[in-house]
């Protein structure tokens, strides 16, 4: 009996509730502006990420196209991303981001929260060597949760 992809990283050993990736698409034409943005995150949002135990946030970007890989660790991811859905700030933040974002089926960016995030095993291999960039060049944490 074949499993499908969902089935297998659903129930692989390699899942992990302390650890989640994400990918994002940004508009090409945007890109320039997503990265500005980032250069300076509100401190309110970086102390919610904080708060809600978000830690190791890190965003990448391939340049080339606007592929965005978010990563993040929590003692528990599923709290983490449920704590930051209720925070007012965050609503705030993604109503603003969701311009930048390429929507799949013309839906609403859902950047952070429990429909993009999924475990570390669901991110690409260590060995894709991909060229990926911080979004802020100078920390690989862009969004500085607490680390």
């Amino acid at each position: 009996m074949a499993l499908n992809a969902a089935e297998v990283l659903n129930t692989t050993k390699a899942r992990s509730s302390q650890r989640a990736c994400f990918l994002l698409q940004v508009k090409r034409e945007q890109l320039a502006g997503y990265l500005e943005v980032h250069q300076r995150v509100w401190p309110e949002m970086q102390d919610a990420l904080s708060r809600c135990g978000w830690r190791r946030y890190s965003l990448f970007v391939r340049p080339d196209d606007g592929l965005v890989v978010g990563y993040f660790e929590s003692d528990d991811v599923n709290a983490a991303l449920t704590a930051m859905e209720s925070q007012p700030v965050n609503a705030r933040w993604q109503a603003e981001m969701a311009q930048y974002f390429v929507q799949p089926s013309g839906g609403i960016a859902q950047h952070g929260t429990r429909q993009q995030a999924r475990t570390a095993s669901s991110c690409p291999p260590s060995s894709t060597r991909w060229a990926m960039t911080p979004c802020n060049p100078t920390c690989s944490q862009c969004c500085r949760g607490a680390s």
